[in-house]
């Protein structure tokens, strides 16, 4: 990724969208650790074991969900901070995922009999991780609002 601080503008490409744009503030949303470490987290578990055309990683699907979760943003008329926000939900949503995805879930509950979805781990990181605080700024609040299922539209 790009790392001059004076860029407005990012741009990435996915093999199925084509050329997904990122703003300033979604690229360095990109750059911190639990984002970056979702690229060593395959989207499919071990499906590629039987299909090993399916692989993909939680990263490639957070910037699906983003490009996807911004035309759907411009089809409904959201404001552009609505639209900020979910966008940076959708980029983040994923970010609580641990190794073997939804499995994962399933060993931590049998390790220590606590039963913490990834979206309650998403929301922890959300809130608790310097680096997403610090690239989220004022709108890390937003964001936790969009994945709590909480409206945008006043």
């Amino acid at each position: 990724m790009p790392t001059s601080s004076n860029r407005e503008e990012y741009t990435v490409r996915d093999p199925l969208y084509g050329f997904v744009d990122l703003t300033a503030r979604e690229n360095r949303i990109l750059d911190t650790f639990p984002l970056q470490r979702l690229a060593r987290i395959k989207q499919l578990a071990h499906t590629y074991i039987v299909y090993p055309s399916a692989v993909h990683t939680r990263l490639e699907h957070s910037l699906g969900t983003l490009n996807t979760a911004g035309r759907m943003c411009d089809q409904l008329g959201l404001r552009k901070d609505e639209k900020e926000a979910v966008r940076a939900a959708a980029l983040l949503h994923d970010v609580g995922h641990g190794p073997f995805s939804h499995l994962f879930e399933e060993i931590m509950r049998a390790v220590n009999g606590e039963s913490h979805g990834h979206e309650e781990v998403t929301r922890l990181i959300i809130e608790h991780d310097s680096s997403v605080r610090q690239a989220l700024g004022a709108l890390r609040a937003e964001v936790l609002n969009v994945l709590d299922g909480n409206s945008l539209l006043s």
